[in-house]
């Protein structure tokens, strides 16, 4: 549970927490902490819209990358080229082309074409971004996409999940336990972690689990009918574990009244079902 947590933190940006918690569990031969950390600074550069950092990152990584048939450093370098055009370095721009794209050519000859079109018509096109060809390589939001792609390849360079670990296990814990009733807002159990307000957002998206044996859950007690707590049938048609009818039941009067609905019944037209 300590290595999920740390991930966690790490992820999300807490290093003092998950350097505690590295001190406390011993886990420092099992942290990542610089590779986190190093993926922040360079993500934070990229939002700056400083290449810099990221382009000596993929230099520096150049073989893991190549054998990956990463993109990223192409992703870069045309955002590097798109910079120059928009400043309106136009000799600069070219050389810049003739010395880094060359090699993307073979692999991508449709997209450095259209990158290199800027050239030609960038006036128009930057007056106003409507011309759709170009409109993803001139938006601000793709310094957004790039600080997210660096992120995404480091972490499969250090064959790191792209979700943290305990988000995973929780994902498979909650899979295992979702059924169809669990999205029915008059099924929903109150023990059930994927019927619960904050575990219930998390397992929305996830396929329902396949369960070969069943198991029926009173809705009063939240336990596992069985042998020893048999299920009870009502008139009007809703089940109920014998234990938690005995709870709801009025001994005065020798009723019990259906959560449900309301309804009363007297004790003697209840009746004692069996699963085949």
């Amino acid at each position: 549970m300590d290595r999920l947590l740390l991930d966690y933190f790490l992820r999300e940006g807490y290093y003092e927490t998950a350097m505690a918690i590295t001190r406390e569990a011993d886990l420092e031969n099992f942290s990542d902490i610089s590779i986190f950390h190093e993926n922040e600074k360079i993500a934070a550069e990229l939002l700056k819209h400083d290449l810099k950092p990221a382009i000596n990152w993929c230099v520096t990584h150049k073989t893991k990358l190549g054998t990956m048939k990463s993109t990223l450093e192409m992703e870069l370098r045309i955002q590097e080229f798109v910079e120059l055009v928009k400043a309106c370095n136009y000799t600069g721009a070219m050389a810049y082309a003739e010395q880094h794209f060359a090699k993307y050519i073979e692999d991508s000859p449709l997209l450095i074409r259209r990158v290199m079109a800027l050239v030609a018509v960038h006036t128009s096109v930057l007056g106003d971004l409507s011309e759709e060809r170009y409109k993803d390589l001139l938006s601000e939001s793709k310094w957004k996409m790039l600080a997210d792609s660096f992120v995404k390849e480091s972490y499969r360079m250090h064959s790191l999940t792209t979700e943290s670990l305990l988000s995973l296990n929780l994902q498979a814990g909650l899979s295992s336990l979702k059924t169809v009733f669990c999205d029915d807002p008059n099924t929903k159990k109150e023990h059930c972690p994927t019927c619960s307000r904050l575990l219930g957002e998390l397992a929305r998206a996830l396929p329902y689990s396949c369960h070969v044996h069943t198991s029926v859950v009173c809705k009063i007690t939240g336990e596992v009918m069985d042998e020893n707590n048999p299920p009870m049938l009502l008139p009007n048609g809703y089940v109920y574990s014998e234990k938690g009818l005995l709870m709801k039941m009025n001994k005065a009067k020798g009723t019990v009244t259906c959560p449900v609905t309301n309804e009363s019944f007297p004790w003697d037209k209840i009746k004692k079902i069996f699963f085949c």
